[in-house]
């Protein structure tokens, strides 16, 4: 027949026992033991051992027999050495590592924080760049002028970007086909008053040339950053604008000139 081991389970610092049984090398039943305690088991035994430290306790065996006795003397070896009243065994049952082991212990699940939206500035109001579109309805071939796209895009209950692409692409949207009325070219006059005298510094065809006149590519940024925030940002020392088809700067000039 089998034969297991009573053994004893004490801590230096809280003077408590525990008492078990098993049929595994003593070495083996206490790595399972250091195993539950870091699995963060609540049991005191082992909330003691990630406490004070496994170098505080200290296992030995009590007493050898065959296995069909084990049960009756772990009771014996508990109510001896007090283990369930003053020690670390449970009063209503005994469990070894092994069912122990066999039990999911849940940790709590932490749930990550969201992290915090970033309210990105706003580069402009969009009036720079308006385009005067003409939507037709194609059942009634009634036109309705907006000033732009994304006046069109909120009275067709869509986004600005739709009404681009289906202007693009000769597409229909909603019923209606989007046409611009104005044949702006794509290159737009920009100029740039001094931001400490107000007067017209320089005049250009276009960003691109602007760039390449006063900085580098890098520079692109700042320059639209300052042409969307009229009388905000400034980009060598100039607030910028562009030229408006229908107006001229503030004083005529030479394109692509200093004019300080």
């Amino acid at each position: 027949m089998a034969q297991g081991i009573i053994y004893s389970i004490y801590c230096k610092e809280t003077d408590r026992h525990y008492i078990s049984h098993t049929t595994k090398q003593l070495n083996k039943e206490w790595k399972e033991h250091l195993e539950i305690s870091r699995r963060m088991s609540p049991k005191p035994l082992y909330r003691h051992i990630r406490k004070y430290g496994a170098d505080k306790f200290s296992i030995k065996v009590l007493e050898e027999c065959n296995e069909s006795l084990l049960e009756e003397k772990v009771s014996y070896w508990i109510s001896r050495y007090e283990a369930d009243t003053k020690g670390y065994n449970d009063k209503k049952k005994i469990e070894s590592p092994s069912i122990i082991e066999d039990t999911k212990i849940e940790e709590p699940i932490v749930k990550p924080k969201p992290k915090p939206k970033i309210k990105r500035p706003s580069f402009g109001n969009g009036k720079h760049f308006k385009r005067r579109v003409k939507a037709i309805n194609i059942d009634t071939q009634e036109e309705t002028y907006y000033d732009s796209i994304n006046e069109c895009a909120e009275a067709l209950n869509t986004k600005p970007s739709n009404v681009s692409r289906c202007i693009k692409n000769g597409w229909r949207i909603k019923g209606h086909r989007i046409i611009k009325v104005d044949a702006r070219p794509k290159s737009c006059q920009i100029y740039a008053l001094d931001r400490r005298t107000n007067q017209l510094r320089f005049t250009f065809n276009s960003i691109s040339e602007a760039v390449r006149e006063l900085g580098n590519m890098k520079s692109e940024s700042s320059c639209r950053r300052s042409l969307m925030n009229p009388n905000k940002y400034t980009w060598r020392e100039c607030y910028w604008f562009y030229v408006h088809p229908n107006n001229a700067p503030p004083t005529a000039a030479p394109m692509g000139t200093d004019q300080a």
